[in-house]
């Protein structure tokens, strides 16, 4: 750290000189010279030199820069050499001269051709003379300058040739710092010092907003007691408030979602554009619009320009184009209004016609005309009104109040109704679409899948699209739906006919209802009912056939539901095939629920069964069952092909002779 000069050195010794009136002289070393002109001052007229004050001296710091570093001492002497006190004559009893100037030498000293006064050394004491170039008296301190310059301890200091100041417990550059308030040392603005209710920016000095706040002189501005941002706010007399979309207001307005609108009731009162609305300086209501100071009710929650536009039922429309009538708006007719209850226009806005309308229908009145609330048309070449109730015309010939015209043919009323023919019929007085229904004995009826069918002999299970057409018989104390597939009529459902020797699967009733009963085949070739009989191998073929072929067949064959591992079918035709199961020869129930099987009518080169499976089956099974049926190697239950097994007479005559297997029945009619 610098070593800084706290308090002048004096002068050890004091000198005492004049001079000679005839300019300085130098000696050997450079240094003036002096001639002695008075005797040095003794120890008790040192002591009155020093405690008589002389006069302080106005010192300022000079601009100019001091290049050499600060001593090690606290001060230091001059390096000019001031002549000894031994080289000056005493001279007590007449004055000294100076330049033809007069002084007392014990106080005063010629240097140059100048006066000074005499200063105590270093220390304070006695008086001496001094080097005017580089040193100054302070308080009878003898004091070297600062790089030049004089200064004013303590108050003052030089630090390495400078100048600094005190301020507080530190100090400063005065070229470069003041105080501020006495404690707060800050860098000049420009050359200026201020206040602390100034700032200073860009070397300029400014006033603080309420000698407080400080602001950023580009983007900043004072309002008050408070700053703003000029780039988004503004500053009012009653505060800071933030720009409008980029622009600013006065009092009398406000913003409100990016736009300016002038406040209500004498510019005091400020309200919800969106629902509120400022009319001669009252305030509207949100159901409410001002146009011209008047206030006029909303349409629907629109404005309109009452000079041009009303409002119709929440609706604006045009007035010199449109009117309103009845809540509804309507083109003007030629320019005229008219009533849309009992007239109608024929033409446009600008050169339409009114004409009476037709029971509130507006009509052709070159090609029809209006009876009693209805429109007809005008028969022979749109040249003759007719009596509509006794009378018709069709392609332009009048037809009887029991008909109707359509497309220049004429057919008798349904009733008292007209209907297209095209998709409509008349079936006992009543139309009827015919995409969708029919008409069976006076009667309608939807279709069933698209199709007719005969209400007294068959029945319909689903809907008009999907639906199928079934018949019944009766059989053993029971009923049975039958379906006719392509050519064939076959039952709808396996028999359940109480044979004697019968079996319901697991012995339990319940799975008779479900599956129908078990057969052997000696049972199977006589169980069905007289006009139906067991079917035979081909039979079968032609059902596989009419129903996709073997890969196809079982799963349009099979229900909808009662199949196992996701078995079940699509039951296109309503065959409704179920997985009943079988009975083994050691009366073991088996696979009900995943295999179906249905004996066939005996002939010398047939197999016994036709079976459909509900799951992929491979290989050969060693089961007497399987066997029996004779199972290919792959049947994928994807497709549930429904398998036909020729076998041997060996294989099947066993189950002729010995009735051991019992297996379903399905019976188809002669």
């Amino acid at each position: 750290m610098a070593k800084r000069h706290l308090l002048p050195a004096l002068f050890a010794t004091a000198l005492v000189f004049s001079c000679s009136g005839e300019g300085e002289k130098e000696d050997n070393g450079g240094n003036p010279s002096f001639s002695s002109s008075s005797e040095a001052l003794s120890s008790s007229s040192a002591k009155e030199l020093l405690s008589s004050s002389s006069e302080d001296e106005a010192l300022s710091s000079s601009s100019e820069e001091d290049t050499s570093s600060s001593s090690s001492e606290i001060f230091s002497s001059s390096s000019e050499e001031l002549p000894s006190s031994s080289s000056i004559e005493a001279s007590s009893s007449s004055l000294s001269m100076c330049d033809g100037v007069g002084y007392d030498a014990a106080l005063k000293f010629c240097l140059g051709n100048a006066l000074y006064d005499k200063c105590g050394d270093k220390n304070g004491s006695g008086k001496h003379e001094y080097n005017p170039e580089t040193q100054f008296c302070h308080n009878n301190y003898t004091v070297d300058k600062c790089g030049g310059l004089t200064f004013v301890p303590p108050n003052e200091q030089c630090s390495y040739g400078v100048v600094e100041k005190k301020c507080g417990a530190g100090w400063y550059d005065a070229k470069t710092h003041f105080c501020l308030g006495g404690i707060t040392i800050a860098p000049l603005c420009g050359d200026k010092e201020y206040e602390s209710s100034q700032f200073c920016s860009g070397g300029k000095v400014y006033d603080k907003c309420n000698g407080t706040v400080e602001y950023n002189l580009s983007t900043e501005q004072c309002c008050g007691n408070s700053k703003f941002t000029k780039s988004s706010q503004f500053c009012l007399s009653d505060g800071i408030h933030n720009k409008c979309n980029g622009k600013e207001y006065v009092l009398s307005e406000f913003c409100y979602g990016g736009n300016i609108y002038e406040k209500c009731e004498n510019y005091t009162l400020e309200y919800n554009p969106e629902t509120e609305d400022c009319c001669a300086d009252v305030k509207v209501q949100a159901n409410k619009f001002c146009w011209a100071g008047v206030i006029y009710d909303r349409c629907g929650n629109l404005d309109y320009n009452p000079r041009i536009e009303t409002c119709c039922s929440s609706n604006k429309l045009a007035t010199p184009t449109q009117f309103c009538f009845d809540g509804n708006a309507y083109n003007k007719c030629g320019g005229y209004t008219y009533n849309p209850i009992s007239q109608f226009c024929e033409g446009d806005i600008e050169n339409g016609i009114v004409y009476s309308s037709c029971g509130g229908s507006k009509f052709n009145v070159f090609t029809h005309f209006c009876y009693w609330g209805t429109i007809y048309e005008k028969c022979e070449n749109y040249t003759l009104e007719y009596n509509p109730e006794t009378e018709s015309c069709c392609a332009d010939v009048k037809v009887l109040a029991n008909q109707f015209c359509w497309a220049g043919v004429i057919y008798d009323r349904c009733g008292n109704l007209d209907y297209n023919p095209r998709i409509e019929t008349c079936c006992s007085k009543n139309k009827l679409a015919t995409p969708i229904q029919f008409c069976f004995d006076g009667n309608a009826y939807n279709k069933c899948g698209g199709y007719t069918y005969n209400p007294i002999s068959q029945f319909c299970e689903g809907d008009i699209e999907n639906g199928k057409i079934y018949s019944s018989i009766s059989y053993g104390g029971r009923s049975y739906k039958t379906i006719s597939i392509g050519t064939q009529t076959w039952m709808a459902e396996n028999l359940d006919y109480d044979a004697s020797g019968s079996k319901c699967y697991g012995n339990n009733d319940f799975n008779c209802v479900k599956y129908g009963r078990l057969y052997s085949w000696d049972m199977a070739q006589t169980a069905c009912p007289i006009g139906w009989r067991l079917p035979t191998t081909a039979d079968w073929q032609t059902l596989i056939n009419y129903a996709g072929g073997e890969n196809a067949a079982g799963t349009k064959l099979k229900a909808i539901e009662g199949w196992n591992d996701n078995g079940n079918g699509s039951d296109d035709f309503g065959f409704s095939a179920l997985p009943a199961g079988a009975v083994s020869p050691s009366n073991e129930f088996c696979d009900a629920g995943s295999f179906g099987w249905w004996w066939r009518a005996k002939n010398s080169d047939e197999g016994a069964a036709v079976r459909m499976v509900s799951r992929e089956v491979t290989s050969t099974s060693s089961s007497t069952l399987v066997t029996l049926a004779k199972r290919v190697e792959t049947t994928q239950h994807a497709t549930a092909t429904i398998i036909t097994d020729n076998v041997s007479a060996d294989n099947y005559t066993p189950l002729n002779r010995n009735n051991t297997f019992y297996l379903a029945v399905r019976c188809i009619k002669n």
